[in-house]
């Protein structure tokens, strides 16, 4: 069994026990067909939450964006993986390009900092 999909685009938080339970060449193959460049696990959600502390925060680089969905801050992605000649490179390595789901606002890095 993969993770699930929650809410139509992220990923269901799963601890690493329930992730590690996967078998691998499945939970490979889901990460490759979905574009999933990590794995978002309760524990590092608890552990950042208790990072943030209620300040404000960004996930710049959000890809799929699940980071920031279940830390529930605002996420950001240059989407340059589903664009132009990086796409094209992307599809000529057989590699599944990030292309971040409409909740995660699309900026580069600089932007984003500034934002």
């Amino acid at each position: 069994m993969i993770p699930l999909i929650a809410s139509g685009y992220h990923t269901e938080l799963l601890s690493s026990d329930e992730l590690a339970a996967m078998p691998l060449p499945e939970l490979r193959l889901w990460c490759y067909r979905t574009g999933r460049y990590g794995l978002v696990t309760r524990e590092l959600v608890d552990w950042l939450h208790q990072i943030i502390a209620g300040r404000n925060a960004i996930e710049v680089g959000s890809g799929q964006g699940d980071l920031g969905f279940h830390l529930q801050i605002p996420m950001t992605d240059s989407a340059i993986q589903s664009t132009g000649w990086v796409r094209f490179l992307y599809d000529l390595m057989k590699q599944t390009a990030t292309d971040p789901p409409p909740d995660v606002e699309r900026m580069d890095a600089q932007a984003a900092l500034a934002k």
